[in-house]
């Protein structure tokens, strides 16, 4: 990772991933984002408060009720990113086929805060993706990460 990069890491549960990446690459200049607001991160996950001092004290920025399927409105920080991390994203309705929609919708948004030499991270499980690497998934049950980002202007790596 490239020394002083700019990360936005998003939809971070307690931010312990966030924290940790920090912890381990001090020189991160890092916007660190929840969905839930404070209240409600600090309500649900007792180390967040933990995770949001450090990450605070370290300089990151921490943001709460950031949707990642709205980043053309989001203002958080100056600039754009060298690398974008959306680790497991989720919604709890509409099926695969809102799990696209929430893909497709955060790479739309995602592109326009993405430097030229950026890249964007996001974590699936096995089989979700839709390439050839996901098995007997296949296509038909994937999130069809490859077309979600091409109709983006992204090209998967």
């Amino acid at each position: 990772m490239v020394d002083h990069a700019r990360v936005l890491v998003l939809g971070d549960g307690d931010l312990s991933f966030s924290a940790a990446l920090h912890e381990s690459a001090p020189d991160l200049r890092m916007v660190a984002t929840t969905f839930e607001s404070r209240e409600e991160l600090l309500r649900r996950y007792a180390c967040a408060h933990e995770h949001i001092a450090a990450l605070e004290e370290a300089g990151a920025i921490v943001l709460h009720e950031v949707d990642a399927t709205r980043l053309q409105t989001f203002s958080g920080g100056d600039g754009t990113f060298q690398r974008i991390i959306f680790n497991f994203p989720y919604q709890a309705f509409g099926g695969i086929k809102g799990l696209r929609r929430l893909l497709g919708q955060f790479f739309e948004g995602a592109r326009l805060l993405l430097s030229l030499d950026g890249c964007i991270e996001v974590a699936l499980c096995a089989g979700q993706g839709g390439t050839s690497l996901d098995g007997a998934r296949g296509w038909a049950g994937s999130w069809r990460v490859p077309l979600l980002a091409a109709r983006a202007q992204l090209a998967l790596i």
